[in-house]
């Protein structure tokens, strides 16, 4: 029920936000850092979150509209039940590579600025 009715959650507005500030963010800190090396943990982070986006926006996003869509039922419904399981397992893979990615960004971030010739 959180996710229909008259005071169903609406997280669209959020994501629709952060992505494209995070995207901008990203890229701001690619160009300040161009001319050095950490250059290549910014961009390894930004080639996975791109790709993260790619697959949320084709696979995510639509299948959980259409779980979240279906109208309540007193039973339990084992093709919606194993979708939903399923989702569950790509996220948190999706999760997995996400947190190495920012983990790599931190760590380069971290790192002595050095120029490139």
């Amino acid at each position: 029920m959180m996710y229909q009715g008259n005071y169903a959650l609406q997280a669209e507005p959020f994501w629709k936000f952060v992505h494209p500030v995070t995207l901008v963010l990203l890229l701001v800190t690619l160009a300040l850092n161009w001319k050095t090396e950490r250059k290549k943990y910014i961009l390894f982070t930004l080639v996975i979150y791109i790709i993260a986006l790619i697959a949320t926006f084709i696979y995510y996003v639509p299948e959980l509209k259409s779980i979240i869509g279906m109208p309540y039922s007193a039973t339990v419904d084992a093709a919606m039940q194993k979708r939903g399981s399923l989702w569950i397992t790509l996220s948190l893979i999706r999760l997995t590579f996400i947190f190495v990615s920012a983990f790599v960004l931190i760590m380069g971030l971290t790192r002595p600025e050095k120029k490139l010739n």
